[in-house]
């Protein structure tokens, strides 16, 4: 997927994770990322280290993006991220995307990693 552009299918690479995924429907909302249905979609899994999420084809995603994600408890946290990962589903018409977090402030980890241990 190229920046600001309709995403493209691309192949996974190899795991690049340092921290563990933690399977969560957390509402996220990217500003300034266009589909045809809802504006916000929710997270499939997290991890200190970025989110995986699902939305419809066709989508138009910023390369980098804050992106905001609502917490269990509530609360929101705005987070600096890169599409590292976007691929179409099979037989599906929806794209997989993922985002590693570029910068995360230390109120937004210690909120995030309250969070991953519920």
């Amino acid at each position: 997927m190229s920046t600001s552009h309709q995403a493209t299918v691309t192949a996974a690479g190899p795991e690049l994770r340092s921290s563990a995924r933690v399977e969560a429907a957390l509402r996220l909302d990217i500003p300034g990322a266009r589909w045809d249905r809802s504006q916000h979609v929710h997270t499939q899994n997290i991890s200190r280290g970025g989110l995986m999420f699902r939305v419809p084809s066709p989508v138009t995603l910023p390369g980098s993006a804050d992106v905001i994600v609502t917490l269990p408890d509530g609360k929101s946290v705005t987070i600096t991220g890169e599409i590292r990962h976007a691929a179409r589903i099979e037989g599906s018409r929806e794209i997989e995307v993922g985002i590693q977090f570029k910068s995360l402030s230390a109120e937004h980890d210690a909120a995030l990693s309250a969070a991953l241990a519920q």
